[in-house]
């Protein structure tokens, strides 16, 4: 497992999942437990990769959804992406765990899908919780103008994304139309940055 993971990445974690098939690793998952007021607790995942061999093998909503039965008492689960098909993933296989999923800050992703005060209130209550994240690693000083429930990690190993990857079947997906929204800002505000929209699913 070193062989996927930094050491940082390791000392970050409460758990690490590894996904096997016929004896042959195929992906991890690193997991710490959060806690926060208003939250109750949090499985945030910090990182999961997958062998490139598996990565067109549905192996990733495989992996979520194992996770999500092996924590079934969690009352949310948070991280950052900047890739439809982590959003799209964690949306069907949530719904199928009982969770709701908000990728920026918006239910589904979709800025049109009205949010009650419960939920905003969540909402705000998970972003502490990612506000300490970044904190913790450094990049408290990126965020200045980041959009709400946005992230910046700075010119990270991870390129920022261009809206020519944006490939969705529905060219009128209310979900392509935040991530054009994210990455547009982007390139005219951080274009060397890399910047991620939160990702949180609620019980």
């Amino acid at each position: 497992m070193q062989n996927y993971f930094r050491d940082g990445d390791l000392g970050s974690a409460d758990k690490v999942y590894v996904f096997s098939k016929d004896g042959k690793t195929e992906g991890a998952s690193l997991v710490k437990y959060e806690e926060g007021e208003g939250t109750g607790k949090v499985l945030n995942l910090l990182l999961t990769t997958v062998e490139n061999s598996s990565r067109d093998a549905g192996i990733n909503k495989e992996m979520l959804d194992v996770l999500l039965s092996e924590e079934r008492d969690v009352l949310g689960v948070m991280g950052v992406t900047h890739t439809p098909a982590a959003v799209i993933n964690r949306m069907k296989v949530g719904a199928r765990h009982g969770l709701t999923t908000y990728f920026g800050g918006r239910k589904n992703g979709d800025s049109n899908e009205a949010l009650t005060d419960q939920e905003r209130e969540r909402l705000k209550a998970m972003m502490k919780l990612v506000d300490g994240n970044i904190k913790e690693y450094g990049f408290e000083g990126l965020q200045e103008g980041v959009p709400p429930f946005h992230v910046s990690y700075g010119e990270s190993s991870i390129p920022p994304r261009i809206e020519e990857e944006l490939l969705f079947s529905d060219t009128e997906s209310p979900l392509k139309k935040t991530f054009r929204e994210m990455i547009r800002w982007q390139q005219e505000h951080k274009p060397e940055e890399t910047v991620y929209g939160t990702l949180f699913s609620l019980r």
